[in-house]
């Protein structure tokens, strides 16, 4: 094999056998093995530049090698892979995971001219795109120019391909766009006025010079564009009003089915579009690296399984509302606002804690037990939300939708602002409703025992359920840890219940329904219309707090039923059931058992408030596709604002910051 210039332009010892063997190969099949094979030899930044410096020096292996790239080129059909990769499918999770898993244990075979089959083998694990995607535009300008120039007959299928591919994607946009789930929260028009239409319309100029191999005139370029960006604009709106109006998997697959196939047809369009090789070489590094991406996800069970789970979480948080703004302190006088209502909260927990305990005494079959104590959680929790009273545990829950809100804004130093400022005030807000509940609890259950005695002449709570409560609060003599940190599970699950049922309630118009029943004539259009905005104002908070109270209630009785040690330790409610066995030992219990006690309630605080708040950020961290590398940016940026200011997390300021107030994260 020829090789000119000097030593340093020779060919690596690793890439000559491979490139011997792609411009010897005769068959098509042959052409596609070796070409992948020495595609993933020279694709490392070490190997390629040498490569090329080879290329350059010898003119005549140069020619060889784009002469047998353009038989590669002029082979394959790229209109599937062009139109599909990435793509999501309409087919359902259960059939598409079932074709994923057989793919993996039973090969599928794949025609030898789809272009699929070449990325698959040359782009076979994550590594291999991340190494494409982070090549520097001037080796890829350079490996671009191996190739045959674009005019050269070799590529006027793939141009063809292109074409078709767009045709389908536009076919496809229209299709969504149009439906009537889209049409419903899109700005009233008329369909031929739709933007999804009318791109349609506009590829007619851009791909007539297609067959001729022809650059597409501006203004046909520049009209596919305009349309492309009112596509985008209208799906903008469409996501805003998603927050008033509810969504569902249905809607949220199809707006992501939208926004992939606008991403992939201004791909497209720029690469059609690109008239100077300069161009040209960065659009087909774009949509290849896209293409790459896309084609290897399609083949990944596990990403299927976390692209469902966005659709999941994203249905969840999209209605992100300000439900949680009533938990949040933004100045001293929310301060201590909130310092009494959750001391009014608290003293409510007192009388529930002693009708669980009261609950408790008869003895009854683990399920009653579990659905009088959930019933007893609900109704408290309903009535706090009514009165507007305060409990800490429910903080996390109820702030996850607008800490989503957050993550689902302007990128960079903007939203680490905003992140950390709204964090410190749910933390200083949280601490002070968790020493306000826990106060009133404790004094509220010491001022119930003494009337109880004047009363009946004994205590609330008999000795030997007041030496048992002890036992199983404190973390060392009993599974506190473990029942805390599921209680966080529990609250996190409530705020999913919660806003399920918000978003089930508005999507299908509950509130218009009650306004517009038949029995206004009898009962009245203005008490309807009271019931309506009642319903559509409080059902994310009766949402959660049901759930909550009956999850919380029937843990210990699903734990009984599959015979596993389940419970839960609700830092609030078990504060109120310690004080109330304390005063039931009139506090002349040992120190060590009172310490363990309290030990439990610091570690139920921690855990429940912990495990909460951190699956609400991964929830909405989710929903927004927010890496983990950028979940672990956003805590670590967080931690060093707490240890830098930490009296932040403590304190609210004395007034109310703008958002230009932000914290200086430098």
């Amino acid at each position: 094999m020829p090789a000119g210039g000097d030593a340093k332009a020779t060919l690596p010892l690793a890439v000559a056998p491979a490139l011997a063997k792609f411009l010897a190969a005769r068959s098509f099949a042959a052409r596609l093995e070796t070409v992948s094979r020495l595609a993933r030899l020279v694709r490392s930044p070490r190997m390629l530049p040498r490569f090329l410096h080879a290329l350059d020096a010898d003119r005549a292996l140069a020619e060889q090698v784009r002469a047998a790239l353009g038989k590669v080129i002029a082979g394959v059909e790229g209109v599937r892979v062009l139109s599909e990769a990435g793509i999501p499918s309409a087919r359902g999770f259960l059939g598409e995971a079932g074709d994923r898993l057989s793919a993996k244990l039973v090969p599928k075979a794949r025609a030898n001219h789809d272009l699929a089959r070449l990325l698959a083998a040359i782009f076979a694990s994550g590594r291999d795109v991340e190494i494409l995607e982070g090549r520097r535009p001037d080796d890829w300008r350079r490996m671009v120019a191996v190739f045959p120039e674009a005019s050269d007959p070799a590529w006027q299928s793939l141009w063809d391909d292109a074409a078709d591919a767009l045709w389908i994607l536009a076919a496809r946009l229209e299709a969504e766009g149009l439906s009537e789930k889209v049409r419903r929260r899109a700005a009233p028009r008329r369909i031929a006025d739709s933007p999804h239409h009318r791109l349609s319309r506009c590829l007619i100029p851009l791909l007539e010079t297609a067959p001729r191999r022809a650059s597409p005139s501006r203004e046909s370029v520049a009209a596919c564009r305009r349309e492309l960006a009112a596509c985008r604009a209208d799906l903008g709106s469409i996501r805003k009003g998603l927050e008033t109006r509810g969504v569902n998997v249905d809607l949220v697959f199809g707006i992501e089915v939208m926004e992939r196939c606008l991403e992939r047809m201004d791909a497209l369009v720029s690469l059609l579009a690109a008239t100077e090789a300069k161009g040209r070489a960065t659009a087909l590094h774009r949509l290849l690296a896209q293409i790459a991406r896309s084609s290897l996800e399609d083949r990944s069970l596990r990403h299927l399984v976390r692209w469902n789970t966005h659709l999941l979480f994203r249905r969840i948080v999209e209605r992100s509302g300000q439900a949680g703004e009533h938990y949040v302190a933004h100045d001293r006088r929310d301060y201590w606002r909130m310092w009494r209502l959750a001391a009014a909260g608290g003293l409510l927990t007192v009388v529930t804690a002693g009708i669980k305990t009261a609950v408790h005494t008869l003895h009854l079959a683990p399920f009653q037990e579990g659905v009088l104590y959930g019933l007893n959680y609900a109704v408290s929790f309903v009535v706090m939300q009514h009165f507007g009273w305060l409990l800490a545990t429910k903080q996390p829950a109820m702030t996850a939708a607008a800490l989503a809100s957050l993550l689902r804004g302007e990128e960079g130093v903007g939203r680490l602002r905003a992140l950390v400022g709204y964090t410190a005030r749910i933390c200083h807000s949280q601490l002070a409703t968790a020493i306000a509940n826990v106060g009133a609890v404790a004094l509220g259950a010491w001022g119930l025992d003494r009337l109880w005695r004047l009363a009946f002449h004994r205590a609330v709570v008999a000795e030997e359920t007041a030496l048992e409560l002890h036992r199983a609060l404190s973390p060392l003599d009993s599974g506190t840890v473990f029942y805390a940190a599921l209680t966080g599970v529990v609250l996190w699950l409530a705020s999913v219940c919660g806003g399920w049922f918000d978003n089930w309630i508005v999507y299908n118009d509950v509130p218009g329904g009650i306004e517009q029943h038949p029995a206004a004539e009898r009962l009245g259009r203005a008490r309807l219309a009271r019931w309506a905005e009642g319903v559509r104002h409080h059902a994310a908070g009766w949402g959660t707090n049901v759930s909550l109270g009956m999850m919380l209630g029937l843990t210990p009785a699903l734990g009984a039923f599959l015979g596993v040690p389940l419970d839960v330790r609700h830092v609030t409610l078990s504060t109120g059931q310690l004080a109330l066995a304390s005063s039931a030992l009139e506090f002349h219990q040992s120190w060590s058992v009172l310490l363990r006690g309290l030990a439990g309630i610091g570690t139920m605080f921690v855990l429940n408030l912990g495990v909460s708040f951190l699956l609400s950020l991964f929830t909405a961290a989710r929903a927004y596709g927010l890496s983990p590398r950028q979940v672990a940016a956003l805590l670590g940026r967080l931690a060093g604002y707490a240890i830098r200011h930490p009296l932040d997390f403590i304190l609210p300021p004395r007034r109310r910051l703008g958002t230009e107030a932000a914290p200086n994260l430098s």
